[in-house]
């Protein structure tokens, strides 16, 4: 790791935490930060559907509100708030599709760095003794 931005000395007395990708450190700094991408993600999926259900009821108060009390209005405002609110409901549809693609694919990333660690850590351990009882 360089002593300063200016400097091009190397301290043998600090090691950058962000060196090598080999390292057993990287590996599980990089399997934290995707369980807790993965937990955000629930939490956003977990939202995003909350959102889409307060759409599909305001979009059906909108439509009884229409059969109520829009006699004298023109039938196509109708049609068309529905609509809106569909393209609404249709979007966040895709982006809770999108969102639950994101956690597979965080989950296999995920299980990917685990068997990494469990790699390492098996090589760093050497042979074991099997004759202690």
């Amino acid at each position: 790791m360089l002593i300063s931005k200016r400097s091009r000395r190397e301290s043998k007395l600090f090691k950058s935490r962000f060196g090598d990708p080999q390292s057993l450190d990287f590996a599980l700094r990089q399997y934290h930060r995707c369980r807790e991408e993965y937990y955000s993600t629930i939490l956003h999926g977990v939202l995003l559907l909350a959102f889409g259900v307060l759409v599909a009821l305001f979009g059906r108060s909108v439509w009884h509100l229409f059969i109520r009390h829009g006699e004298q209005a023109a039938p196509i405002w109708r049609y068309l708030s529905l609509g809106v609110v569909l393209l609404m409901l249709g979007s966040i549809i895709r982006r809770v599709v999108g969102k639950v693609a994101e956690l597979r694919e965080l989950k296999r990333d995920m299980a990917r760095y685990r068997a990494r660690i469990r790699e390492q850590g098996e090589s760093a351990a050497g042979p074991r003794d099997q004759d202690e009882d």
